[in-house]
C-alpha cells in the first residue's frame, strides 16, 4: 500500500498486531499478519486518491496526523 509517512503507518500497523519483517525505511516496510502466513507491505509515496487502498491510505494519513504532537 502506498503511504506518504512511513513512520506512522509503522506505529500504526505495530499497533494493530502486524509484526515488522523488513524495515527499510525511508521507502517500503512489510510486516507480517498476526494470523497465519499474510504479509503486508507499505511503499512510501502520495496518495493516489481512487482506489479503496488509496482511500485506506488517505484515512491512516488523516488519523496519525491528528494523533500527532503539535
Amino acid at each position: 500500500m502506498m503511504i506518504p509517512d512511513l513512520d506512522a503507518g509503522w506505529d500504526f500497523y505495530s499497533t494493530l498486531g502486524l509484526k515488522p519483517i523488513v524495515d527499510s525505511r525511508p521507502r517500503y516496510v512489510r510486516f507480517t499478519c498476526p494470523d497465519g502466513d499474510s504479509t503486508f507491505s507499505l511503499h512510501q509515496g502520495d496518495i493516489a486518491w481512487g482506489g479503496s487502498t488509496d482511500i485506506s491510505s488517505a484515512r491512516i494519513y488523516q488519523v496519525n496526523r491528528l494523533l500527532r504532537p503539535v
